[in-house]
């Protein structure tokens, strides 16, 4: 069983966030927008328009609550 949130934080922290920048945004996401996401970005796979809808939600409200980062 894969830890899709320690994958975010990792991924995120690679591309330049802080570890807690990246384990903020990994945190305000729930399980399964976090897992639709990786997914995503792990098999180069587009979600479907209602996943895509959700996913944008999601990533701007961690946004507005983390902050954004710089890569």
């Amino acid at each position: 069983c894969v830890d899709m949130n320690q994958l975010m934080v990792d991924s995120m922290v690679a591309d330049g966030a802080t570890q807690e920048e990246a384990e903020c945004f990994a945190g305000a996401l729930d399980a399964e927008t976090l897992e639709t996401m990786m997914s995503s970005e792990l098999t180069g796979t587009d979600p479907s328009p209602e996943e895509e809808e959700a996913l944008a939600a999601a990533f701007f409200e961690a946004m507005f609550t983390c902050g954004s980062f710089d890569e």
